[in-house]
């Protein structure tokens, strides 16, 4: 079977090309797309080869968040069966095998819409879990794309209290503002550190999580946390950056963690059950529960045909767009 796929044949240029799809083996799932998430910050990074993305091999094919329905299980699959519709990993393709371990039933009442940003669900669920947020601390979220968003969600769910967002573009704010409350700073991160003061009366940020995967964010954030504070890397800090080590962090033993998703632990043990499948069904859980909102994150859709034009988009006008969807029914 050949079938429609968003590939990236050389840096900076999108194209669709017809790849072949195999049954799935042992282990493996058959699935349909029925819609896809584009992440703005991995994927134009590794279109344009900026900083860590500068060792991604060409032809790249992108994406990673995606739901669609069931058509083939293969050997050794339970809980997976034709028709079932699924949310997990998944490349911007029709049609495309994933094993059955990163895939999530789709609870009933959840639209495959939602559902489709498991993948960035489960990234940001435990970006905000590894800064170890307790009820009544003060939280600043650093970026309002669609990573800030959402963690600023799990922060909030968290007991987050002041829940502070730093971000310039009033759109974005409103956006989280309309979700639910939080102290809203529209300017750079560099500015905001007498926000952060008054809405903590002094005492300074608890955690700061950085979601704009802008690395010369980072020394700036630093200033807004109190001393032994915790700073959160979430949005894959792209480039180099200069910090006083000594004065930014080690004289005010400050941690600085680094919350990749493949910080999940690789199987679950009593000490940390969090793995990214049980991550991957806690974000669908909260949305059957009306606990989280992506709908609201949503600002384009488009059909797979126009793929290349969702990338120039997000590249040529970055402040009007958040959520970008490939619909592919």
């Amino acid at each position: 079977m050949r079938t429609p796929t968003v590939v990236f044949p050389e840096p900076g240029r999108v194209a669709i090309e017809e790849r072949e799809v195999h049954a799935p083996g042992p282990g493996q799932v058959l699935v349909r797309t029925t819609v896809s998430v584009v992440s703005a910050g991995t994927e134009l990074t590794v279109l344009h080869r900026t900083g860590w993305a500068q060792r991604v091999p060409f032809p790249f094919v992108p994406g990673y968040s995606m739901a669609g329905e069931v058509l083939e299980v293969g050997s050794g699959v339970t809980g997976f069966a034709a028709g079932s519709h699924v949310a997990g990993g998944g490349h911007h393709a029709q049609v495309e095998v994933r094993p059955a371990r990163d895939l999530n039933l789709i609870p009933p009442g959840v639209a495959d819409e939602a559902a489709a940003f498991r993948t960035l669900g489960q990234i940001t669920l435990n970006g905000v879990r590894q800064g170890h947020p307790t009820f009544g601390e003060a939280v600043v979220i650093v970026g309002l794309g669609l990573v800030g968003q959402m963690a600023t969600q799990w922060a909030r769910f968290a007991g987050a209290l002041p829940l502070i967002a730093v971000e310039p573009t009033q759109r974005r704010l409103e956006i989280a503002t309309g979700i639910g409350p939080l102290v809203a700073f529209q300017g750079d991160c560099a500015d905001a550190l007498a926000t952060v003061r008054t809405a903590t009366r002094g005492r300074l940020a608890d955690v700061v999580i950085e979601a704009t995967g802008v690395a010369a964010v980072i020394p700036p954030a630093t200033a807004l946390a109190r001393d032994l504070g915790r700073i959160v890397l979430l949005g894959s800090p792209r480039g180099s950056t200069t910090i006083d080590l000594h004065d930014s962090v080690h004289a005010r033993g400050l941690q600085l963690i680094g919350a990749h998703n493949n910080t999940h632990p690789p199987v679950a043990t009593p000490g940390n059950p969090w793995t990214r499948e049980r991550d991957g069904e806690l974000f669908l859980d909260l949305l059957a529960a009306g606990r989280a909102d992506v709908q609201a994150l949503i600002t384009h859709r488009f059909p797979w045909q126009q793929a290349p034009e969702a990338y120039n988009l997000l590249q040529e006008h970055p402040a009007d767009a958040l959520g970008v969807v490939l619909d592919w029914r």
